[in-house]
């Protein structure tokens, strides 16, 4: 019990949805995510929309000259996700997110505009300090990513423990978790005015 109320964490940094997403062409058609070429392309005109980059870091490469790569811990329809040290000090481990925003080729300001409110909200997130969200250290952009560095959590989600049974989920665990879940949920509000707007069951 002690073990889960230590680990249970909420990740704000989540706020651009992973998932290729379509929308609607000014023709009529659907723009559909092509998982090959890793482009947004019109079902009906074939104009393509969005472009995902494929650049991967690689282990020991030095990322913006501060951040060691280590390893990569888990890809998304976005980005990747690296575990990595500071050059300054590697007794540290953090978490690298890169975020590539998928380009809208012809609305630039579009672009731009997505590319600020991360920023924004990356500065806000590194202003949280609460034991049940993970603290967002450093963030930056070039022309097409986003990175974020936030604290490494050396530990299992919670359907990674429920499917281990590693604890029983009865009553009274599940309302020690929810309850850390509110109070990290309000004190973001309270704080910052931030929502998660992801929380799932």
């Amino acid at each position: 019990m002690d073990d889960i109320q230590k680990t249970v964490k909420i990740d704000f940094s989540t706020g651009t949805n992973s998932a290729p997403d379509t929308g609607i062409c000014d023709c009529g058609g659907t723009f559909v995510f092509d998982t090959q070429r890793r482009i947004h392309i019109c079902d009906k005109c074939k104009i393509i929309k969005r472009t995902v980059s494929k650049k991967q870091f690689q282990p020991g490469e030095i990322v913006a000259d501060r951040y060691k790569i280590l390893k990569l811990l888990a890809q998304g329809g976005m980005g990747y996700i690296y575990l990595c040290t500071s050059t300054g000090d590697s007794s540290v481990r953090y978490v690298l997110k890169t975020m590539n925003l998928p380009r809208l080729i012809a609305a630039q300001h579009q672009f731009d505009t997505e590319q600020r409110r991360i920023m924004r909200e990356a500065k806000l997130l590194n202003a949280l300090d609460h034991p049940n969200i993970v603290k967002v250290y450093d963030s930056w952009q070039d022309d097409s990513n986003t990175y974020i560095v936030m604290e490494y959590i050396n530990g299992s989600n919670l359907a990674q423990v429920k499917r281990v049974g590693e604890y029983e989920f009865d009553e009274a665990t599940v309302l020690q978790i929810m309850y850390q879940i509110a109070d990290a949920l309000q004190y973001a509000w309270e704080s910052q005015r931030i929502l998660h707007r992801d929380i799932k069951p």
